[in-house]
């Protein structure tokens, strides 16, 4: 039988931010690609590791909704990939993982700039450590449609928002 449902959105404040908590997990996603074009009937299908980001967010029904998207370049590059215009502003766009990076506070802006020069400035370990370390840190951000239609967090307006719980 069929049965009528209430979409629940994302709660939004008066500024368009969601809020919500962070985790970090690592993780293997299946990835399918289809080397032969729209129309081929073949499609290769092979695990990826990957970082995903989750975040539990509430709803217009005052429940939890939960988004996730998942990082799977896991290099830091401290090269821009471009410049983009934002507001008045021409802001150094880096690539998706080191972009993350940057708006949790793990790296900042001087550090990559000195890390062009000399990569051996950025300790991978610590990076990767403070990254996975990372759960329920509450954050907020703009959402934004992917091309699927569904809702995924714009990487570039994460803001943290206070600290993370201890644990004991």
């Amino acid at each position: 039988m069929a049965t009528i449902k209430l979409a629940s959105n994302l709660s939004l404040d008066e500024n368009g931010y969601a809020n919500g908590l962070l985790t970090v997990i690592e993780t293997r996603k299946t990835v399918n690609s289809n080397s032969g074009g729209k129309r081929s009937l073949m499609v290769d299908t092979h695990e990826k590791d990957c970082f995903e980001l989750i975040f539990q967010c509430g709803n217009t029904r005052n429940e939890t909704m939960e988004i996730k998207t998942a990082i799977f370049g896991m290099i830091v590059n401290p090269e821009p990939t471009k410049m983009q215009r934002i507001g008045s502003k021409n802001v150094p766009i880096y690539n998706k993982f080191t972009t993350v990076l940057m708006r949790l506070n793990i790296l900042s802006k001087e550090v990559l700039d000195k890390a062009r020069k000399d990569a051996s400035i950025i300790d991978l370990d610590s990076v990767m450590a403070l990254f996975l370390a990372i759960k329920d840190l509450p954050v907020k951000f703009k959402p934004q449609k992917n091309e699927k239609g569904f809702i995924e967090p714009n990487l570039l307006s994460l803001e943290i928002t206070g600290d993370m719980p201890e644990t004991v």
